[in-house]
C-alpha cells in the first residue's frame, strides 16, 4: 500500500469513527444518505459553536 493510500485510509477512519453514520453511505438510499449528511454537519456546527463561545 503507497504512503498516500494509507494516509487515506486512515483519514477514512478518523472521518468514520467521529461520525459512524458515514461508514456505509454506499448501503443508504438518497433520502438516508441526506440525513447522514445533514447529522454530521449538525454535530460540527455545535462542535464549532462550542470551540468559538456562540
Amino acid at each position: 500500500m503507497s504512503q498516500v493510500s494509507q494516509a487515506s485510509q486512515a483519514s477514512d477512519d478518523d472521518i468514520t469513527s467521529a461520525f459512524p453514520q458515514l461508514a456505509h453511505l454506499d448501503e443508504l438510499d438518497d433520502a438516508q444518505r441526506a440525513e447522514a449528511f445533514t447529522s454530521v454537519l449538525d454535530q460540527l456546527h455545535h462542535t464549532l459553536d462550542d470551540v468559538t463561545g456562540r
